[in-house]
């Protein structure tokens, strides 16, 4: 309903402008409802090509960290921290997220350590390229101690997504704070 109304002030504002500003405007043969006709198909058609991409990306969209998303809903604690590169697993999963920086394995795992992040989710079709030195994650048979698989998932499209709880954990930003407030108290 708002974007009729809004189509309506456009047209009526384009049909002012016009007939102020372009001199062969006037000499159109039309009455006002025939030139705002001409202008409402004219906007109508300048705006297919946008609405068709719109339509095609939903249309391709990958929902696998929507999935892995609601998966953890249901078998994670909802106070856990995801360490991720995209945002919508932890959102799905109501969960607090931060981001997974541009990093090296052990940086990343510092990281993880100094803000209490509880897992850490790779999405292989995306964090192969943007994150290449995390690659040994996405590769089954990962033996690191600090890390265990915790579940692995198969994408629609052929890929996988891992998410690995953080096993062995630093002292932690908000826990050394909370233990020194206590302490000065």
């Amino acid at each position: 309903p708002i974007i009729i109304i809004w189509i309506t002030i456009g047209v009526l504002k384009a049909d002012g402008w016009l007939l102020k500003t372009i001199d062969s405007y006037h000499s159109l043969r039309l009455n006002g409802i025939g030139r705002r006709v001409i202008i409402a198909l004219f906007l109508t058609v300048s705006v297919l090509p946008f609405t068709y991409k719109v339509f095609q990306y939903n249309s391709d969209q990958d929902d696998s960290l929507k999935m892995i998303g609601q998966w953890m809903r249901e078998n994670i604690s909802h106070s856990s921290t995801i360490l991720a590169s995209k945002p919508q697993a932890a959102f799905y999963g109501r969960m607090k997220y931060l981001t997974l920086p541009y990093a090296g394995y052990k940086e990343v795992l510092k990281y993880a350590w100094i803000n209490c992040a509880d897992y850490l989710l790779l999405y292989k079709d995306l964090d192969i390229e943007l994150r290449p030195l995390l690659e040994p994650l996405m590769i089954d048979g990962n033996t690191d101690p600090a890390l265990r698989l915790f579940k692995k998932m198969e994408t629609p499209k052929g890929g996988e997504i891992y998410l690995y709880e953080i096993i062995t954990k630093g002292d932690c930003i908000e826990k050394t704070v909370e233990r020194n407030f206590i302490s000065s108290s």
